[in-house]
């Protein structure tokens, strides 16, 4: 396996970073068959011990290694020459998705280069918790927030980052620097308005991109093939590993520097079962949870009820937060739809907690008995729950196409 690669996309930048314009097209036919191999070793993980058994989730670990591929394809593929950059959407349909994106957040990438400065401006929009993460390979080498921004007037923004040291708002970048990530989440999905950001090389030009070569063209099939069975693995370990040790419970929150917090959850819901999830009301201006496959694949979010943020939950009398999760709407507020998943991964993401936080506490019981474990939660008619389901669509729809 090639050293560069790392579980985050951006390192699979570096494999082909290097690329010369020879090569034997003999090369290309043994990288293709490398390829091919690398697929199969991912099935294999469909099947190894400690791995859910039941048939939907089994068959949907070969799905999964499609839609990885496909998201690896567009990112490697579809990525614009870093001397000329521009910010393309890294999850560009809601149901390809990978690494539990959130439902509530609108995320935008650009391929950089190490040694060129680029400029980046515009309007932020109205996201409580953004943030731009530069990535050196598959580590994390630089986070800014809104506050590192110069502001400009009629609400415009400007950053320099890169190249050589120079005046103003400016953040050096390594050598190594590959990509760059735009995270911005919103709690009322009716109000976003999504940062509309313009990202150029103001010391460089455009280079002869993409080269085409069998050089190019060997890498990149080595790339795609390990990097979809190097991050199929990691998933794999961390959902092995969650169930052997958090079984329908919760790990305590990762405080995450100027990105939000994280508790990951571990689910074993039947039919006729649900998943009462319960903590405290955080202090924070966005927070949400949700659930995914057990390759940590967001669930539809916009034709069904499979997430909350904290403007759409109800709060009970106590100051806690309870919701639902099962296969069937059982007629109460905060539910969230398992559409049929019946062992998968819950995420709760905090942002800019003020105070500490309270690890999230989980129970199933039977349906029938959800009156008597929560007496006093909201009930929704099927009216209402299906006008909720229609203004979701609509909304994430718009969110989409801005």
């Amino acid at each position: 396996m090639h050293s560069e690669l790392h579980w985050m996309f951006s390192s699979m930048e570096r494999v082909v970073a290097g690329a010369g314009e020879g090569g034997d097209p003999a090369q290309v036919r043994a990288a293709f068959d490398r390829f091919l191999d690398n697929l199969r070793r991912t099935a294999e993980l469909v099947d190894r011990e400690g791995m859910p058994t039941s048939a939907v989730e089994r068959a949907d670990g070969f799905k999964n290694i499609l839609i990885v591929l496909h998201f690896a394809m567009d990112r490697l593929f579809g990525e614009a020459d870093p001397r000329a950059p521009a910010f393309g959407t890294p999850w560009p349909a809601h149901q390809f998705d990978w690494g539990a994106a959130s439902p509530d957040s609108v995320y935008r990438s650009a391929r950089l280069t190490g040694g060129v400065t680029y400029r980046i401006s515009g309007h932020l929009g109205n996201s409580p918790s953004a943030s731009l993460q530069f990535f050196d390979g598959g580590e994390i080498c630089l986070t800014l927030r809104p506050e590192d921004l110069s502001q400009k007037p009629a609400g415009e923004v400007e950053v320099f980052v890169g190249g050589p040291k120079r005046d103003g708002a400016w953040f050096a970048l390594p050598d190594g620097v590959t990509a760059l990530l735009l995270r911005q989440f919103f709690p009322d999905w009716g109000a976003a308005q999504p940062a509309r950001l313009r990202i150029e090389a103001i010391d460089s030009r455009a280079a002869d991109w993409p080269k085409m070569s069998p050089d190019r063209i060997t890498k990149e099939l080595d790339a795609l093939g390990e990097w979809v069975r190097l991050t199929t693995q990691f998933w794999a370990d961390r959902l092995t590993t969650g169930f052997r040790d958090y079984p329908n419970g919760f790990t305590e929150f990762t405080m995450r520097p100027r990105i939000p917090a994280i508790s990951w959850g571990f689910f074993d819901v039947q039919p006729g079962h649900a998943w009462i999830m319960e903590m405290p009301v955080p202090d924070s201006p966005y927070w949400s949870v949700q659930p995914g496959t057990i390759w940590w694949r967001t669930l539809d979010y916009a034709n069904r009820h499979s997430s909350l943020n904290n403007s759409q939950t109800k709060i009970d009398a106590d100051g806690m937060f309870r919701a639902v999760f099962s296969h069937e709407d059982p007629g109460v507020a905060n539910w969230i739809d398992l559409q049929g998943v019946r062992n998968g991964a819950a995420l709760v993401r905090i942002a800019d907690p003020k105070g500490d936080l309270s690890t999230p506490t989980a129970r199933v019981v039977p349906i029938g008995d959800l009156g008597r474990a929560l007496p006093h939660a909201a009930r929704v008619a099927p009216a209402a729950r299906q006008a909720e389901i229609e203004e979701r669509r609509r909304q994430i729809t718009r969110l989409l196409l801005e």
